[in-house]
């Protein structure tokens, strides 16, 4: 789960991966559950460095319904929930 008690750190992990690549891609096979402040993490790093992208693979129906719920699946936000 990736919730407001490891939101920081899970924000900080992004942000310095970014740093290294064009394109990072994250696997969510293991994540059951993403409430709104690890959403806010992961938007707010892709936001960061916007010139660039981050894929997230394997996220269940749970994590991509709360994350198109949310709003975050637009143009302006850099991450793909790819199927």
């Amino acid at each position: 789960m990736v919730d407001s008690e490891c939101a920081a750190a899970f924000n900080a992990a992004v942000r310095a991966a970014m740093r290294r690549t064009p394109m990072l891609k994250l696997r969510f096979d293991a994540v059951e559950m993403i409430d709104a402040a690890g959403m806010h993490a992961l938007v707010d790093a892709a936001l960061h460095l916007p010139e660039r992208r981050i894929v997230v693979e394997g996220a269940n129906e749970i994590v991509r319904l709360c994350w198109d719920l949310a709003g975050y699946a637009t143009e302006s936000v850099p991450v793909v929930m790819a199927a």
